[in-house]
């Protein structure tokens, strides 16, 4: 069930209705049967394969209750993570052994579940925290379920943490008008950046990654950041939908982005982007390996090995173990060129937080980000260096004509290209406002209903007149 399509909303309706008819106590139950629900529809054996990793982990954590022995924390780590490593890279690893040549017809009936790894990162924190005595595991069955499987965000996250998360499901929650309200906020501008910004993006994207007719450098740089805003657009308008369905029963869920391409330098690009996967590796990945608290040859052996596991886990190709290689090499950088910087900018004078040495920071740290984005969508690792390569063709010969031809055997027809400019305005917008700590969603709470009724009726006016046919799933549902 695609959480754009109108079959989610009828779902989502029905179960808010369910929620709030219940008493308080027992709210939790139907936001369990939702989630059960929802899941279903990625197919029976998906939720089979979803049910062995809850059950694994509620024994072991009512095991650990007793028993904080580190084999009890060992042993369903080993089952979780080789449940996702077999479903996940199976085919990957085969197909890079020497001999074997039938890869694809053995892993093509291998189902891979939607979500795999963000309930399987969700589950380990629950078990490492419960070892570290952080909280006493839940008791109820039940409701560590729907800890693993509330539907706003098994899919693609936020990765929640059970200390956050569970009081808001468990207690159940009364209803809030401006809760509802900011969340149906959320829910419309979510939308809008999937199916009329990012799903137009796509189309000429696709045009200049996957066709191989456009590597030369200006096609290449516009593909790269094209595609920066096009992911960006993709995976945090699936986390707004999540967070304004979470709202709307009253729950908040963890923040997972806070204006990333605002970024000054690497380090912050990745506390701003996908913020719970990067605290996720900073706690479970980085810390136990020594941190840096084993000296600087150390501290930057384990920053590359925390990116380089981030890049296995967004997927099993070449093209995403590069990439996680290539930004734990420009982290180690960062970190080991940060003291001479600063030096530098204290001898010239340069004002660290003045306009031109931010707008500096952020332009070369996005542009870093929009590198590593080639490796990151590249349909493989040969395709990847090509493009690589074409970043030093230069050839503007009949450009404007290429420019046309590319948007309009892509889908992208002039009075599409200027929606599409109308629109990345308007994002723009948002982030710089979002960026500045101006949310306009806290905004519109406070204002008279019959404006935010007006807000909402062209809000949904927009999504019909200018969203775009036969939207794909959203980008990180497949990792």
């Amino acid at each position: 069930m695609n959480i754009t399509d109108f079959s989610f909303f009828i779902f989502l309706i029905i179960t808010w209705i369910a929620y709030y008819a219940t008493p308080l106590k027992s709210r939790w139950i139907f936001l369990l049967l939702g989630s059960v629900v929802f899941y279903s529809f990625a197919g029976v054996k998906s939720l089979l394969i979803m049910s062995v990793t809850v059950v694994t982990t509620y024994i072991f954590s009512r095991i650990l209750e007793q028993r904080k022995e580190k084999k009890f924390v060992i042993i369903p780590l080993i089952i979780n993570f080789g449940i996702m490593i077999f479903l996940k890279y199976t085919g990957f690893i085969l197909s890079n052994i020497p001999g074997i040549n039938n890869a694809n017809d053995i892993t093509s009936k291998i189902i891979v579940p939607l979500g795999i790894s963000f309930y399987t990162f969700q589950s380990v924190a629950y078990l490492v925290e419960i070892y570290k005595g952080k909280f006493l595991p839940e008791k109820n069955f039940a409701k560590f379920s729907l800890y693993i499987t509330f539907f706003p965000h098994i899919i693609q996250g936020p990765i929640a943490r059970f200390d956050q998360l569970s009081p808001q499901l468990f207690n159940g929650n009364k209803f809030d008008y401006d809760k509802n309200v900011k969340g149906v906020l959320l829910i419309l501008w979510g939308i809008l950046k999937k199916i009329v910004i990012a799903e137009r993006i796509g189309y000429v994207v696709g045009g200049i990654f996957d066709t191989g007719e456009y590597y030369s450098a200006i096609f290449i740089v516009a593909g790269a950041i094209l595609y920066a805003i096009q992911l960006y657009a993709d995976f945090s308008g699936y986390v707004n939908i999540a967070s304004g369905v979470a709202l709307c029963f009253g729950i908040e869920l963890a923040p997972n982005f806070d204006t990333p391409y605002f970024a000054r330098n690497i380090s912050d690009f990745w506390r701003r982007w996908h913020i719970s996967l990067s605290s996720w590796l900073r706690d479970f990945i980085y810390i136990p390996l020594g941190g840096n608290r084993k000296g600087k040859v150390r501290k930057y052996i384990n920053l590359f090995i925390t990116f380089l596991v981030s890049g296995i886990w967004h997927g099993a190709n070449w093209t995403f173990i590069v990439w996680g290689a290539y930004h734990g090499i420009i982290s180690v950088l960062n970190t080991f060129t940060y003291s001479a910087g600063e030096k530098i900018r204290n001898k010239f004078k340069i004002r660290k937080e003045g306009f031109l040495c931010s707008a500096y920071q952020m332009i070369t740290t996005s542009l870093l980000v929009c590198l590593g984005w080639i490796f990151f969508r590249a349909r493989d690792i040969k395709t990847a260096f090509l493009m690589i390569k074409g970043l030093f063709i230069f050839d503007f010969s009949d450009i404007i004509n290429k420019i046309r031809i590319l948007c309009r055997e892509n889908g992208l027809e002039e009075s599409q290209g200027v929606i599409l400019a109308v629109f990345l305005l308007i994002f723009i917008v948002v982030e710089f406002l979002n960026y500045k700590k101006i949310s306009i969603s806290d905004k519109l709470v406070k204002v008279p209903f019959a404006f935010r009724l007006f807000v909402f009726v062209l809000a949904l006016i927009t999504l019909i007149c200018f969203s775009v046919s036969g939207q794909g799933s959203f980008m990180y549902a497949n990792f």
